[in-house]
């Protein structure tokens, strides 16, 4: 699919130490233009929610589905027409069905913006080391919900800072931070550094060293977490 990986493979960390099951930590490699990977944040989101004996920490890791997308963005409607053909809006809502049966809502408005992700990715580094892992679990879901569904450019400071807001973020130096250079070092050649990492694809779950590429159903992330409690 064009929006990148549902095709799930696993890997397995067979070093891993044997958990105390009061607490487990999530990691989530994605992209903000990546639907399957807000489709696989609601999927995760149900599976901790139907694990209520576990204190999940959740940390969210960037992946650039386009790294050469200009930091400006492109026309979104104009992009997928040039790649998939003029014929695309007609198709839209039934390529969007595998998608949208998932509970979210992926659109294709006119005159909305694909936006380089590089700064919604620093909001959501900033947001965790200000404010915790918590906090950036929330602001991964306004991100995708403006990108996919409102259609907004979130590679633009106002709506980023608008986003911050939403979840409780209002730091005075917040949009100094995001007008500045600071943790750009962060972002080069991020995609290698991934795939050096064994990240190939988003989105990408780290479960306590258990790893899989694609978006879970609700019930193999539950799967996923019985069998760590038996090792």
């Amino acid at each position: 699919f064009f929006f990148g990986f549902h095709v799930l493979k696993r890997t397995a960390n067979m070093k891993r130490a044997v958990l105390l099951w009061t607490k487990a930590r999530i990691t989530v490699t994605s992209d903000f233009n990546c639907p399957w990977c807000w489709v696989g944040k609601r999927a995760l989101d149900k599976a901790i929610a139907a694990t209520p004996d576990v204190d999940f920490e959740v940390t969210w890791r960037p992946y650039f589905l386009d790294p050469y997308l200009p930091l400006e963005g492109k026309d979104k409607v104009k992009h997928y027409e040039a790649k998939y053909g003029r014929t695309i809006k007609d198709k839209w809502d039934r390529l969007m069905g595998r998608l949208n049966k998932h509970g979210v809502e992926v659109k294709l408005i006119e005159g909305s913006v694909l936006a380089h992700t590089r700064d919604a990715h620093r909001l959501s580094h900033y947001v965790r080391t200000a404010h915790g892992s918590a906090k950036q679990h929330e602001l991964q879901e306004v991100l995708f919900r403006m990108n996919h569904t409102e259609g907004r450019n979130i590679s633009a400071i106002p709506e980023l800072l608008q986003a911050a807001a939403e979840v409780g973020v209002q730091d005075t130096e917040l949009k100094e931070y995001l007008e500045s250079d600071r943790d750009l070092d962060l972002f080069v050649d991020l995609n290698e550094r991934s795939a050096a990492a064994g990240v190939d694809g988003v989105p990408h779950f780290d479960v306590e060293g258990d790893k899989v590429t694609g978006a879970l159903e609700p019930a193999e992330f539950e799967e996923m977490f019985k069998r760590l409690k038996k090792e």
